[in-house]
């Protein structure tokens, strides 16, 4: 395989056909962190446009997890927790958002997705972009949602602004609830959405805009110690990575908390400095290249059931 930088928000496809989103900057191990997204299947009801393999998506956190362990393989231990991960060599091939976009610009032949994609490309204004998600491996089907990458927090930034121009309704944002089933009420997760700008919506198709770091900076774990699941009040001190991923928020308050994170998209964005927050989740004691101190982890599944940032 042709050796290339892999990073946040690639795909990653096995040498038995899996596909994988990866979920961090660096390796860990001599492996790449990726959580398992499609998988090959005859009874697949996604069919990958290039060479009409048939896939599914994977349907939950715990039936990936199940998968994988049945084959006893992309599944592996760091620091007492398990993690999903694609090793060196395993790697068939690395699908990369940017060359994807690319592609779809210059195509003769776009589908509606495809279409969509270059239109709402010229009207983010921004260049360093790229789409990841189904389209960037050509699973998408004539209802899929569109997920770009905006390499960059300034162009992150700008992209935000021109997000504005294609606002969501509550009905889109229905749609966007009942497809991530969150542990809060709709009312809720409607005032939280409605502020972020970090989604919109073009010919009734939702599309996401995503955080992607050019220079993004390791934390070199040493220990986690997790010590059990907690509902606490804080106060936003920092909101600069608020819409990374992970997302983070540096936070005064109970249990002497330094740092709120959420591995879900469901919470990314969601407060802001000077607001203050409830928040469950996990609570773990860290020792890291950054210190010593004490977080709580929103996300520990993909659905983060019982999980939750709110404003008070």
């Amino acid at each position: 395989m042709e050796k290339k930088r892999v990073t946040l928000r690639d795909f990653i496809e096995t040498n038995e056909g899996f596909l994988f989103s990866v979920v961090s900057y660096f390796p860990i191990n001599n492996r790449y962190l990726a959580f398992l997204r499609y998988y090959p299947s005859r009874r697949g009801d996604r069919i990958r446009k290039n060479d009409k393999i048939r896939y599914k998506k994977v349907k939950s956190t715990d039936f990936s997890f199940s998968l994988l362990e049945k084959m006893k393989k992309h599944v592996f231990s760091y620091l007492g927790f398990k993690m999903q991960g694609v090793a060196f060599d395993e790697v068939k091939k690395v699908y990369k958002p940017e060359e994807r976009i690319k592609e779809i610009l210059f195509s003769e032949n776009a589908d509606d997705v495809e279409r969509d994609v270059a239109d709402i490309y010229e009207e983010l204004g921004v260049k360093e972009i790229g789409v990841t998600g189904s389209v960037l491996v050509k699973l998408h089907d004539k209802t899929s949602d569109i997920d770009f990458c905006i390499y960059g927090y300034k162009n992150f930034e700008k992209a935000r602004e021109s997000v504005e121009n294609f606002p969501l309704s509550e009905r889109d944002l229905r749609r966007v609830y009942e497809k991530r089933k969150p542990s809060i009420p709709f009312k809720k997760f409607l005032f939280h959405e409605m502020r972020k700008k970090n989604r919109g919506v073009y010919n009734n198709r939702i599309f996401d805009i995503l955080l992607v770091r050019k220079n993004p900076i390791k934390e070199e774990f040493y220990k986690i110690r997790r010590i059990g699941k907690v509902k606490i009040e804080v106060k936003v001190l920092d909101d600069s990575k608020a819409f990374d991923y992970p997302a983070e928020y540096i936070v005064e308050g109970d249990k002497n908390v330094y740092k709120v994170v959420s591995y879900t998209h469901t919470y990314v964005g969601q407060v802001f400095s000077g607001e203050k927050a409830i928040v469950k989740g996990y609570l773990e004691e860290v020792v890291s290249s950054l210190g010593k101190y004490r977080r709580v982890i929103v996300g520990t599944s993909r659905e983060a059931w019982d999980e939750y940032i709110v404003l008070k």
